[in-house]
């Protein structure tokens, strides 16, 4: 009893002489131990039967999970040489000889990353701009399964999405294939569905070492873009910028599966939402926003004013498009 009284009479001391505020310090982490998650939302195995014959009819051959990924990404030390699911390797022009990012910030608090209000709102029209350029993409795993992301086409062929729609880095493989369905409303697709017959990400996200699957670190997230080609044109399209200023105002579009419902014949329906934010900061080549994201909203367009300036990663963080962002790009689409 006396050992006990003595350890509360401790106990209280320490509290007197470091005050709680104290005890319980904010902590702060660096960016490359600081990570988050995405999702991506699984389709229905009938779906994935359906994706698959859809692919077959349009002559579309299933990518491999291309193991030589990893070695291709490898052959260059610059991470913005890049690879596709053809398995073509495109060294980075010698002439770039960094990234360029801006940093507004150097450590991020973790009690800045709050739970934010749900403040997405659902578009009524997907078929007026910059709507009828957003899209929903469909995925064939390529552990076997579907998975749905969002995206933008960016040329009449091309569609901007994430390189986690894309690439598996924690299994080091391709997904093998893609739908891209633009404007898409509740089962409606006034465009149609696209297949897709490429893609590239940087070789800087195919070596990227996720801890466990479905996490990034933020260092990671300037990699965190991705380009498909498809087969056919769509008449609308959405330019592609830099990001440059923090404090903007900012609208995060995309296909949220947690807003999807189950219409007639048990069929999921999907609905576009634009999501208001702003720009808080720029981190390790990465958007801080506060703009609301979940599953299946991955790959949408970031955009400020009429510009695309980032792709949403996690639900807080895209990669900030830069001057070497912008020719990748275009390397990728011409």
């Amino acid at each position: 009893m006396k050992h006990l009284k003595w350890l509360v009479s401790l106990v209280v001391l320490s509290l007197l002489i470091f005050p709680i505020d104290s005890v319980m310090a904010e902590k702060t982490l660096e960016p490359d131990q600081l990570y988050e998650a995405f999702e991506l939302p699984e389709l229905d195995p009938d779906r994935v039967k359906e994706i698959e014959t859809f692919l077959e009819e349009e002559g579309i051959p299933e990518g491999e999970a291309n193991p030589t990924s990893r070695a291709l990404s490898t052959n260059s030390s610059h991470p913005f040489s890049s690879i596709s699911l053809q398995g073509e390797f495109i060294a980075y022009d010698a002439f770039h000889s960094s990234i360029e990012t801006t940093e507004t910030s150097s450590s991020i608090l973790t009690d800045d990353i709050s739970v934010l209000n749900d403040n997405r709102i659902q578009v009524s029209n997907t078929t007026v701009n910059p709507y009828n350029a957003t899209a929903r993409i469909e995925i064939l795993n390529h552990n076997g399964g579907g998975s749905t992301c969002s995206g933008s086409f960016i040329t009449p062929n091309h569609v901007l999405t994430a390189a986690h729609c894309v690439y598996d880095a924690y299994n080091n493989s391709f997904h093998r294939g893609f739908t891209v369905r633009p404007g898409e409303n509740a089962g409606n697709l006034p465009y149609g569905t696209y297949a897709a017959t490429n893609a590239w990400v940087t070789s800087g996200w195919a070596s990227t070492t996720p801890p466990s699957p479905g996490l990034i670190y933020l260092t990671d997230v300037l990699h965190d873009f991705a380009v498909l080609q498809v087969q056919g044109r769509h008449s609308h399209t959405l330019s592609v910028a830099r990001a440059q200023n923090t404090g903007v105002n900012i609208e995060a579009l995309g296909y949220p599966f947690d807003r999807s419902t189950i219409g007639s014949g048990n069929q999921r329906l999907y609905y576009l939402f634009r999501s208001p934010g702003r720009i808080n900061n720029f981190s390790s080549g990465a958007i801080v926003h506060s703009s609301y994201i979940t599953g299946g909203q991955s790959g949408g367009p970031i955009r400020v004013g009429n510009q695309t300036v980032s792709v949403n990663s996690t639900g807080s963080w895209g990669p900030q498009f830069t001057n070497s962002h912008l020719d990748l790009i275009n390397q990728w689409t011409n």
